[in-house]
């Protein structure tokens, strides 16, 4: 073995925690991508006497830059990007295990490239392909579970996710006054469950959570009454990159190819299909400021019911 090999080898993420990160991913091909995906990030590293676990950004960003030079895809990079940033937070989350202590993923800044969400992978959910995606969210973990029903069920974005705070939920036993009546169809006042975030513009805007979606967010909370409602494994924010991870496995898990905004578009198809008038739509995703016109609260409030009712989850 030459003194190169001896190097490359001693730098390489540990074996066996590749193989515990590998073996936490349901799908074989994906698990056969990701570990292709390491595999020419760490060689690329070694030719330039980098080390995986100690990489930085700028690292990172050289490497796709290098991938572009060779005619990768963007949707290929921004892939192989996601691969890489699995590992390393498996590696922050899990490398005491193994006798390492990781801190920061390397990927988590740098920039992806852009690649078109409405051509490719992703496609028009049909209602059987929404009710998988759901089944399979709610097997993987309440956290799964509160990042796909949010977007699919209540029309959130992935930056309302990552934003939401504990201290901004309602909760059935801690109502706020002054709501008024209930919409037709949705949980009377009181007893609802509602999640406050905020959007473009600094406008804050209520979404109100179906059963599903309630029961997954307390699951996640648990007896927190700070910080954010969905966290990694050592009670950090989740970041954009992790949210979007989530929604392809799960999608994975399904069978489906799946992306945010893929899930969100299918929310407003969703709630069309179940009778929701197209400014109740609008309202829910945001599309149109809900200070403008009449009640806002009930017209926002009345589609998430509306399409957890529909699919039956």
């Amino acid at each position: 073995m030459t003194t190169a090999d001896a190097r490359s080898r001693e730098a390489a993420p540990p074996a066996p925690m590749v193989d515990a990160w590998l073996s936490s991913v349901r799908s074989a091909n994906t698990r056969r991508a990701y570990r292709q995906d390491l595999r020419e990030w760490t060689a690329w590293l070694h030719d330039r006497d980098a080390e995986p676990l100690t990489a930085n950004r700028s690292h990172v960003e050289a490497w796709t830059a290098s991938l572009e030079r060779d005619g990768r895809a963007p949707a290929t990079r921004t892939r192989k990007l996601s691969s890489i940033g699995s590992f390393y937070t498996y590696a922050i989350d899990e490398g005491r295990r193994f006798g390492l202590t990781v801190t920061r993923d390397p990927t988590a800044r740098a920039h992806r490239p852009y690649v078109d969400r409405a051509a490719g992978a992703d496609h028009r959910l049909s209602v059987d392909d929404a009710r998988a995606v759901l089944r399979a969210a709610d097997a993987a973990g309440p956290r799964a579970a509160v990042i796909v029903r949010l977007i699919l069920q209540a029309g959130c974005g992935v930056r309302d996710i990552t934003g939401a705070r504990v201290e901004d939920l309602e909760r059935p036993d801690r109502p706020r006054p002054g709501r008024g009546r209930a919409a037709p169809g949705c949980v009377p006042a009181g007893r609802r469950h509602t999640l406050s975030v905020t959007r473009r513009g600094g406008v804050r805007h209520r979404v109100a959570l179906p059963a599903g979606a309630a029961r997954a967010i307390v699951r996640t909370v648990g007896a927190r009454t700070r910080g954010p409602v969905v966290t990694t494994r050592n009670g950090r924010r989740v970041a954009d990159s992790q949210v979007f991870r989530t929604v392809r496995l799960t999608g994975h898990a399904a069978g489906v190819e799946v992306t945010p905004r893929a899930l969100r578009d299918a929310c407003a198809n969703l709630a069309l299909e179940a009778g929701v008038p197209l400014r109740d739509v609008q309202c829910l995703l945001g599309h149109a400021d809900p200070r403008s016109e009449g009640d806002p609260w009930h017209s926002c409030e009345t589609a998430p019911y509306a399409i957890a009712a529909f699919l039956g989850l």
